[in-house]
């Protein structure tokens, strides 16, 4: 009898029973501290804001999609596709041919963000006039490297997310 009285009337039953019944009033109390912008919640020396925390947690958010949005633009397709062939194994060839300056624009674009870098001696001028592999004339550079592992998980990241939804 002694060993039942013990558990009834030990602390984390005592607790577990009393938010069963007080389940609907520490609903709303975390909701008013979630949605107000002055509650606070006092633990002995520890004071929160929850109404602020939320709300830089939804600018953090924001925030992240911006930046999110802005790696997977900062190229264009055609672009981020010359930065997977330049990292690949597989050879590059050009050809001139009627898309030659677009090609050679988004060259000289890649180059200015340091994104790919001309081999000693070599880059646009002598890969229009020689042609053959690309990976002949220019090479991925590290920030392009950098780049394209942030472009991996930003994508991963994005793909998550559609999962989800």
């Amino acid at each position: 009898m002694k060993d039942i009285l013990q558990i009834v009337f030990s602390w984390p039953l005592v607790i577990i029973v009393g938010l069963i019944i007080f389940r609907g009033s520490v609903v709303q109390l975390f909701d008013r501290f979630i949605h107000s912008d002055t509650s606070t919640a006092k633990l002995g020396p520890l004071e929160i804001e929850l109404g602020k925390l939320a709300d830089t947690q939804k600018e953090q958010e924001a925030e992240i999609t911006t930046l999110q949005f802005l790696v997977s633009n900062f190229v264009t397709r055609d672009e981020f596709k010359h930065l997977q062939a330049l990292v690949s194994d597989k050879p590059f060839p050009f050809q001139k041919d009627a898309s030659t300056p677009f090609f050679e624009k988004e060259l000289r674009r890649l180059r200015a963000f340091n994104l790919i870098e001309g081999l000693p001696g070599k880059g646009v001028r002598s890969l229009l006039k020689h042609g053959g592999d690309v990976k002949d004339h220019f090479r991925i550079a590290p920030l392009g490297v950098q780049y394209l592992e942030l472009r991996e998980k930003v994508d991963e990241k994005s793909a998550e997310k559609q999962d989800q939804a």
